[in-house]
C-alpha cells in the first residue's frame, strides 16, 4: 500500500504474497477486498466466492500474512463475507468500476444528482480470469501457464491501482468508501453477489450504449445486474445526439410536454411512467425516500395502448364493432385521466411540483422515450415487474425498452 505525499502514515495491515496452484480439474474464483475510511485506515482481505468447474489452468491465488487485530468498517469477516457498516444508518451505494469513461460518468452523475450526507460508497472491480483455449474446446494456440500467470498478475495489479485511485477520489470528496477487487468469470454475477454481501441499497453503473442486437448477442453486465438485482439500479447511459421525436395523440390539459422542462431550468425534471400498478407506486415511493431534491419537478406519463379490430392482427376471431371500440377507448382514457389526477394530487400533498400527460401509443416504451426527449427530462424512475429472463424475452418489457433507448439515466 502506498500513501500520498503529505498524508499521515497509513499502517500496512497485510503482507501480500503470490502463489501458483495447479488446478487441473477445478479452479476457484477469489475476491480481494480493499477498504478504507476517512481516517485512512485500510485493510486487504481474501475471501473465496464460488467454484468454476471444468477449467484446466493455473490461477493466481493471493494469500495474506498477519492481519491487524482491530477490524475496520467494511472489512472481510472471518466467515468470508464482507461486513456492513455498523448501525446501518448509512445508505450503501454500489459502484461497479472498470476504469472506463462509463463508470466515471456514473459516479459523476451520482455526485450531481443523488448523493446524500449519510451515503457510503462501495466500489467493485471484477477481473475475468485468464485460461487456455482448451477450456472452450477451441482450436487455437494455448498460452503457456507462465504467460497466464503474468497476465493475471498484471490484471490484478491494474485492478488494485484502479481501486486505490477510486478511494483517493472518494477521500477528496469526503465520501466514506470501500473498494473490493473480485476475480470472477461472470462479472454480472460477481456484482450481484457483492450487492448482497455488502447489503447494498442501490447500484449506480454506466452503460456502454450498445444497440439492442449487439447487447443480445454479446451480453451486457448492466443488463444482467438490472434483471437480477433485488435493489434499485440506476443505469447512466452515454451522451448521444438527441433526435426530435413526435408524439401520437396527447390527452392533457394546459401546457404541452415541451413546456415541462427547458434548458435554462435549474431544477431536475423527473419522469415517472405510471400505470396504476404497485410497481409504479413503489418507484415513486423510492424516489421520495431516496432521491428527492428541493428543486425537483415530477412529470407523470401514462400511456394507453390503442384497441384494434382482430383483422389488424390477422387473427380469426370475432371483429369488434367500431362503436364498441370507441366506448372501450373512452373508458380507458377516463381511467388514465383519473390516474393522472390522483398522481398530481399525491405530488401536491408532498409539496412536489408536477404535471401529468396522457399518450396513446401502440408501443408504451416508445412513448416513454419520446416523452423523455420532448420534455427535457433529466431522470426516469420506473418500477420493474420482475419478469423472468425467458418471459421478458417473449413478451417484451417496457422497462427494458426504456433502458436500452433512453438518453438519460433510468
Amino acid at each position: 500500500l502506498t500513501r500520498d505525499p503529505g498524508d499521515t502514515v497509513v499502517p500496512v495491515l497485510a503482507d501480500v504474497s503470490v502463489h501458483r496452484r495447479d488446478l487441473s480439474r477445478r479452479a476457484a474464483d477469489w475476491s480481494v477486498g480493499h477498504s478504507g475510511t476517512s481516517t485512512d485506515a485500510r485493510r486487504i482481505a481474501l475471501v473465496p466466492t464460488r467454484p468454476i468447474m471444468g477449467l484446466h489452468t493455473t490461477l493466481l491465488l493471493l494469500t495474506f500474512g498477519g492481519m491487524a487485530n482491530a477490524p475496520e468498517v467494511g472489512t472481510a469477516s472471518p466467515e468470508g463475507e464482507p461486513s456492513a457498516p455498523e448501525g446501518r444508518d448509512s445508505r450503501i451505494v454500489i459502484f461497479p468500476i472498470d476504469g472506463s469513461v462509463h463508470s466515471e460518468r456514473a459516479l459523476s452523475w451520482y455526485l450531481d444528482n443523488m448523493r446524500a450526507p449519510n451515503d457510503h460508497a462501495v466500489f467493485i472491480n471484477v477481473i475475468e480470469p485468464v485460461y487456455s483455449s482448451p477450456a472452450f474446446g477451441m482450436s487455437m494456440e494455448s498460452p503457456m501457464q507462465p504467460d497466464i500467470a503474468r497476465v493475471m498478475e498484471s490484471s490484478i495489479a491494474s485492478g488494485k491501482k484502479l481501486c486505490q485511485n477510486k478511494m483517493k477520489h472518494a477521500k477528496e470528496l469526503a465520501l466514506p468508501a470501500e473498494a473490493f477487487l473480485h476475480v470472477d468469470s461472470r462479472p454480472g454475477h460477481a456484482i450481484i453477489k457483492a450487492v448482497g454481501g455488502h447489503h447494498g441499497d442501490v447500484v449506480v453503473m454506466g452503460s456502454r450504449g450498445m444497440g439492442v442486437i449487439r447487447r443480445t448477442f454479446l451480453g451486457s453486465v448492466s443488463d444482467y445486474v438490472l434483471h437480477h438485482s433485488h435493489v434499485p439500479v440506476v443505469i447512466v447511459p452515454p451522451p448521444e445526439e438527441k433526435l426530435f421525436l413526435t408524439f401520437g395523440e396527447m390527452a392533457s390539459d394546459g401546457a404541452g410536454p415541451q413546456d415541462a422542462g427547458s434548458e435554462g431550468d435549474k431544477g431536475r425534471v423527473i419522469l415517472f411512467p405510471i400505470d396504476g400498478s404497485t410497481h409504479s407506486e413503489r418507484a415513486f415511493a423510492w424516489y421520495l425516500d431516496k432521491m428527492r431534491s428541493p428543486n425537483d419537478r415530477a412529470l407523470f406519463v401514462s400511456v394507453i395502448e390503442p384497441l384494434h379490430t382482430s383483422h389488424a392482427f390477422g387473427m380469426a376471431m370475432e371483429t369488434s364493432t367500431v362503436p364498441e371500440l370507441e366506448r372501450a377507448m373512452e373508458l380507458r382514457t377516463a381511467n388514465c385521466k383519473q390516474l393522472c389526477r390522483d398522481k398530481m394530487k399525491q405530488a401536491k400533498e408532498h409539496e412536489l411540483p408536477s404535471q401529468a400527460f396522457l399518450y396513446v401509443d401502440a408501443r408504451p416504451g416508445n412513448a416513454v422515450v419520446k416523452a423523455v426527449e420532448r420534455c427535457n427530462a433529466n431522470i426516469v424512475v420506473m418500477g420493474n415487474r420482475g419478469l423472468s429472463g425467458v418471459r421478458r424475452t417473449v413478451l417484451g418489457s417496457v422497462s427494458d425498452y426504456v433502458l436500452h433507448h433512453s438518453y438519460v439515466p433510468v
